[in-house]
């Protein structure tokens, strides 16, 4: 069995704004509040005993060349155009055993490198539009290392930083179950009640996943969806939540609801676990959660 550990983490994951029993998001909130720009931040987060929760770093990320106006650093704290992030490893990591998980809000282009070589290339959502990236990398040493991000492209000049996180895996062999909201198909055929609305719910990963108890919110109070004990994804497999239609081929969930859930103008899909932690966030439109 695969055992999985944080190695470290810097900033709190997004959560609904719209439930009550959630804390409302800010983009960078948590993150270093003096309000000035720094073209080069460098941080240690083994150093800081409060990188998960009041992290000592930058939480917005500026093109090079275009730092954040005054009003903007006074609301969102420190930002920096190239954000160096400094970690030690006390063991040697095989192929596959180390994961980076990046949330981060904007459709600018981000440039993310590992001891100075290209690790991948994260393009936005949108404007105010929330993402989760993911990065397996291959063999790593024990010992000092930098991790870089930079943004390039988009719309704005700067976006805000959710959370980044580095977890290991003692096996590698199979990569772990990874839920997630892949597709929102908001504007349904049926005339008045749409009843042909659906959110498409993904297991991407390798193994199959329990999602007894998870349950799916659609952004206003009292539209949620609770998947039965029992219920269970295999890995690779698509299963959708209509609106008021039972389609056994992808599972045969449904809301029963008598009008249509999902807003075409924009809404916030959210999956959230039997712990009620969030695990993934699907927004569109103009009800996706604003830029800072």
């Amino acid at each position: 069995m695969s055992t999985r550990t944080i190695l470290w983490q810097i900033g709190k994951p997004f959560q609904p704004r719209s439930q009550a029993k959630h804390a409302a998001h800010k983009g960078s909130a948590e993150f270093r509040d003096v309000p000035e720009n720094v073209p080069v931040f460098n941080y240690k987060v083994d150093k800081d005993p409060n990188a998960a929760t009041k992290p000592d770093c930058p939480g917005v990320l500026y093109k090079n060349g275009h730092p954040r106006p005054p009003d903007r650093l006074k609301r969102n704290g420190t930002a920096t155009a190239k954000l160096n992030i400094h970690f030690d490893l006390a063991t040697d990591y095989a192929p596959g055993e180390l994961k980076l998980v990046y949330g981060r809000f904007g459709s600018d282009v981000d440039h993310v490198h590992f001891d100075g070589d290209r690790l991948a290339v994260v393009e936005g959502r949108g404007e105010g539009k929330w993402m989760r990236f993911k990065h397996v990398f291959g063999a790593v040493s024990k010992g000092p290392h930098v991790l870089t991000l930079t943004t390039h492209g988009g719309i704005g000049n700067s976006h805000a930083i959710d959370f980044l996180r580095l977890v290991a895996n003692s096996d590698a062999a199979v990569e772990p179950a990874d839920v997630e909201i892949s597709f929102i198909n908001f504007d349904g055929a049926e005339r008045r009640t749409e009843g042909d609305e659906y959110v498409e719910i993904t297991n991407a990963g390798g193994q199959d996943a329990d999602i007894s108890g998870w349950h799916l919110h659609a952004d206003d109070l009292g539209q949620d969806f609770h998947f039965p004990q029992g219920t269970k994804l295999a890995a690779g497999q698509s299963i959708r939540v209509y609106t008021n239609l039972d389609d056994p081929n992808t599972g045969g969930f449904n809301w029963g609801s008598g009008r249509a859930i999902w807003n075409n103008q924009g809404d916030l899909g959210a999956l959230l676990d039997a712990n009620e932690d969030l695990v993934s966030t699907y927004g569109y439109g103009d009800k996706a959660p604003p830029q800072p």
